[in-house]
């Protein structure tokens, strides 16, 4: 070859040469990446067990509060109703007595009771007209609740608690309920 001078000849070699050893390097690369190592696989797993936990511990928390939100609903339901039978009752009365902080009794000019409510050792809220007590609500808490006399009214304290999925939910609610005149 004469300086400064390629001759088509070696211009062809030289490509060939080029491409000989481009094609040898990827056949290399290629026959020894046949598979994923050990590393990678450990990799991918061990994301995937992240992403998993991190999915789970979400879902379960949601799952909870949903719980949680669905059964403090239905005990405001329930002290609702409690609520306005006792207020009816209450209205129908001309004379409201309360024999313990956990009984009130409803009655009227001639002292015929109206109602006794009460709440029992078991979490029972019950009315009795005198037919035989029905159960407004199993869930009250007798510790936190009460029937206190308030001049010519009662103020009722009413608790509910539930434990859902080993979390107490509460309900709380006061009224103060006033006889007929």
């Amino acid at each position: 070859m004469i300086a400064g001078y390629v001759r088509d000849f070696d211009v062809l070699e030289i490509m060939k040469n080029m491409k000989k050893r481009i094609k040898d390097s990827s056949d290399k690369y290629f026959v020894q990446k046949k598979a994923f190592t050990l590393v990678e696989l450990i990799v991918v797993v061990l994301i995937l067990g992240i992403g998993t936990a991190m999915f789970y511990s979400v879902l379960s928390m949601n799952w909870m509060a949903s719980e949680q939100h669905i059964t403090r609903s239905d005990m405001w339901q329930e002290l609702n109703r409690v609520v306005e039978t006792a207020n009816a009752d209450g209205r129908r009365s001309n004379l409201i007595t309360v024999s313990n902080p956990l009984s009130v009794i409803f009655s009227d000019n001639n002292g015929t009771v109206i109602a006794t409510y009460t709440i029992t050792a078991g979490g029972l809220i019950q009315r009795d007209t005198g037919t035989g007590p029905v159960t407004l609500s199993e869930k009250a808490d007798q510790t936190n609740s009460s029937f206190v006399i308030n001049g010519r009214s009662v103020i009722m304290t009413l608790v509910l608690q539930e434990n859902v999925m080993g979390d107490p939910v509460q309900a709380r609610t006061s009224v103060e309920i006033f006889p007929r005149n």
